[in-house]
C-alpha cells in the first residue's frame, strides 16, 4: 500500500472518521446478518448448474409440482407382519392424512414385500416453496404416529421428505456450532500467540464485524441478484471470514508491534506497519475471493 494512502488512513482525524464508518455500517449489516432467511437447501442448490443431476432436476419440475416431497414410510416385523401390525399401518395411514400438507389423494400403501414381512407407504408432502425447512416438524410428528408398543414392529422414514427431514435436523445448528468452534479455536491460538488477556480481543472483534459485513453482502445478493445460498456454503463463510480475518489482523498487529520499536508516534507506526503489511493482505484476500 502506498505510504501516503497509508498515513492518511491512520491520521489522527481518519482513525476517528474509520471508526465511525464501520460503527455505522455494521449497525446496518446486523439486521441482514441472518443468512437463514435467503437460505436454499433443496437439492438443486446442492449441484453445481451444469450438472446433469441440475438439469434433470429441472425437467422434473415441468411435470412434476417442484414444491412436492415424498415421505416413504416402512414398517417391518422379522418373522412377518400380523394382523395386529397391518391394522396399526392401517391406522397411521389414516392419520397421516390429516396432517397438514399431506396431499391426501396420492397417498399409496400399505403396499405388501414379497416376504410378508413389511409394508410400505407413500405419503406426498406439499410443504410450499421452503419445504426442505419445514419437512423436519412434519416428519417428527408423523414418526410420532408411527410408533408402536407392539415388540418387534419397527418403523424407518425415507424418501425426498425422509432425507430432507434429518438433513434440515443434522444442518439446523451447524452455523452456530462452527461459529462458536471457529472462535473458540481462534481465541485458544490468540492467547498463546499474545499471552495478553485483552489484545486478543481485536482481531476476534475485527473479525467478527468483517463476517457481519459478508453475510450482509450475501444476504442482499441472494435477495436482488438469485445467488443461491445453502447452509454448507453459510458454514462454509463462517470459517473462512474468521479464519482468514484473524490472519490478517495477526499479520497487521505483528507488523505494528515492530513498527513501535521503530517509531515514536503510534500513527507513524501504524501507517508503517499498513504501507508494510497492505499488498500481503491485499494480494491474499484478493486470491479467496477469485478462488470462490
Amino acid at each position: 500500500m502506498h505510504r501516503r494512502l497509508a498515513g492518511a488512513l491512520t491520521s489522527t482525524t481518519t482513525k476517528w472518521m474509520a471508526l465511525v464508518f464501520w460503527v455505522a455500517l455494521t449497525a446496518f449489516a446486523v439486521p441482514l446478518s441472518d443468512l437463514t432467511e435467503i437460505e436454499s437447501n433443496d437439492a438443486i442448490s446442492w449441484l453445481p448448474g451444469s450438472a446433469e443431476s441440475t438439469r434433470a432436476l429441472e425437467q422434473l419440475a415441468s411435470f412434476q409440482d417442484p414444491n412436492q416431497l415424498d415421505a416413504v414410510v416402512i414398517y417391518e416385523r422379522q418373522g412377518g407382519l400380523t394382523g395386529n401390525d397391518v391394522a396399526k399401518v392401517d391406522s397411521d395411514v389414516e392419520a397421516f392424512t390429516q396432517f397438514d400438507g399431506v396431499v391426501k389423494q396420492l397417498v399409496t400403501g400399505p403396499l405388501p414385500s414379497a416376504d410378508g414381512e413389511a409394508l410400505t407407504v407413500r405419503v406426498p408432502l406439499d410443504l410450499g416453496p421452503n419445504g426442505w425447512e419445514k419437512a423436519g416438524a412434519v416428519i417428527a410428528d408423523m414418526r410420532e404416529t408411527a410408533e408402536t408398543d407392539a415388540d418387534g414392529l419397527s418403523s424407518y422414514f425415507t424418501g425426498p421428505a425422509g432425507v430432507a427431514a434429518d438433513q434440515s435436523e443434522v444442518f439446523k445448528d451447524i452455523d452456530g456450532t462452527l461459529l462458536y468452534s471457529t472462535i473458540a479455536v481462534v481465541v485458544v491460538i490468540l492467547l498463546l500467540t499474545y499471552r495478553s488477556p485483552l489484545l486478543w480481543l481485536l482481531p476476534v472483534v475485527s473479525a467478527g464485524i468483517a463476517l457481519t459485513c459478508a453475510q450482509a453482502v450475501i444476504y442482499l445478493l441472494a435477495k436482488n441478484a438469485d445467488l443461491t445460498v445453502n447452509a454448507q456454503s453459510a458454514g462454509i463463510l463462517t470459517v473462512l471470514v474468521f479464519g482468514a480475518g484473524t490472519d490478517y489482523a495477526l499479520l497487521l498487529v505483528a507488523r505494528y508491534r515492530e513498527e513501535l520499536r521503530r517509531h515514536d508516534d503510534r500513527h507513524e507506526a501504524m501507517a508503517e506497519a499498513l504501507h508494510r503489511a497492505g499488498p500481503a493482505i491485499i494480494a491474499s484476500a484478493g486470491t479467496v475471493i477469485v478462488g470462490m
